[in-house]
């Protein structure tokens, strides 16, 4: 397990693999944050969480489109591990995880999914904590990323 994988499991950020969303003293209603209905998770390579396909109604998927600068994704990934303690301890947060493409290794999207839109936009955005990880990724990417915000949308598996 990567050291900082192992910082948000200890810390119960994240919970360990294989185990149920839920943080000490906490329903698995409100687990850290998260609103996962007692949803497992799995901690990724880069340390973030992948719900098991439950991904609440009112709940938001921030979903960032990253450039890193050519020759720079080692350091980017090796600030990104320190980066993403200060986004999980946000109020709101529920879980993220970062994706390397695979046609060009330079590419990444990150999705993070937030209770709510503010929770991000205001709560994250507008913190202390944005100045650290303004300063820790910022400077890796190139074009700026696109941000963007979803929510689930109401059709039914069956196309209803």
């Amino acid at each position: 397990m990567p050291e900082s994988m192992a910082y948000l499991v200890e810390r119960g950020a994240i919970p360990p693999e294989g185990s149920l969303a839920r943080a000490p003293g906490r329903d698995a209603r409100h687990s850290h944050g998260r609103h996962l209905a007692g949803a497992h998770l799995r901690a990724t390579e880069y340390g973030g969480c992948v719900t098991d396909n439950t991904f609440p109604e009112h709940a938001i998927l921030e979903v960032a489109h990253l450039d890193v600068k050519s020759g720079q994704t080692e350091a980017f990934e090796s600030a990104f591990a320190e980066a993403q303690r200060i986004i999980s301890g946000m109020a709101g947060y529920r879980w993220h995880q970062l994706q390397r493409c695979v046609e060009d290794d330079h590419r990444y999207v990150l999705l993070v999914s937030w209770e709510r839109l503010e929770d991000h936009t205001e709560g994250f955005r507008g913190s202390p904590e944005y100045q650290d990880w303004k300063r820790l990724l910022h400077h890796f990417y190139d074009p700026f990323p696109t941000v963007e915000h979803y929510r689930l949308s109401r059709i039914d598996h069956d196309g209803r």
